[in-house]
């Protein structure tokens, strides 16, 4: 909004920003901060994914954001009756330090638009692993280190092997969910100590998530093999 304003006799243009107020939302230093927050792999992707929508509307739009830190970085807690998928918005906010994308201007290593992002990654990978700690699997484990690898792909000060634009960001940052969201979800260490029994003939019955104890599961297996019921040996406590 344009407006001029007359200070001490002298007539000056000014320029306001208005924006949109945004309820139950808090920055992002104090969600990354926070021990109680149990983030799932899906709320670490609507997170990110918002961030990087974000930055790539300001950049198609010519405008580097140039002070995306985390307190510039609201997370919103989205309430049931808004019917969205997510669980959590990310907004950005404080466009003061906003400049031009100039066409005749080369990439620098230093636009901090992709270091903060980079940083924010780490960062929010870093809460979701402590947020689980002792219940992560290996799907949990590969999608956060599926994260830091596309951070430091972002925080390379070589631009031209970096070779990432936020639209990039948005697309890996969901692919990694997609490609660890398979797979076989082992039992963690605390899991397969409370279990009734370990079979030692039959290693592969201790994971087996199919059946309800790992005896269970060798006698299974000794029963596939040979065609009848096997005893099952004594559970090692």
């Amino acid at each position: 909004v344009e407006q001029s304003i007359t200070i001490r006799g002298k007539t000056v243009p000014v320029l306001c920003m208005i924006f949109d107020f945004v309820p139950n939302a808090r920055p992002l230093s104090k969600v990354i901060t926070d021990d109680a927050l149990k983030l799932t792999k899906g709320d670490v992707v609507g997170i990110l994914a918002g961030i990087a929508s974000g930055l790539d509307r300001m950049h198609k739009n010519g405008l580097w954001h140039d002070d995306l830190h985390d307190d510039n970085v609201l997370i919103r807690e989205v309430t049931p009756d808004e019917n969205l998928p997510e669980k959590y918005e990310a907004k950005l906010i404080d466009f003061g330090s906003t400049k031009p994308i100039l066409s005749e201007e080369q990439e620098t290593p230093d636009r901090c638009d992709y270091f903060y992002l980079a940083k924010h990654i780490f960062a929010i990978a870093g809460r979701f692993e402590l947020g689980n700690l002792g219940k992560l699997t290996p799907a949990d484990r590969s999608f956060a280190s599926r994260l830091r690898q596309l951070a430091h792909r972002l925080s390379d000060r070589n631009v031209s092997r970096r070779n990432l634009k936020p639209a990039d960001v948005f697309l890996e940052v969901r692919a990694a969910l997609e490609e660890c969201a398979t797979g076989h979800d082992f039992p963690s260490f605390v899991e397969m100590k409370q279990q009734s029994g370990v079979s030692l003939k039959e290693p592969l019955a201790n994971t087996c998530g199919c059946a309800s104890t790992p005896t269970q599961a060798g006698t299974d297996l000794e029963m596939g093999r040979t065609g009848s019921s096997v005893q099952s040996e004594q559970p090692w406590k």
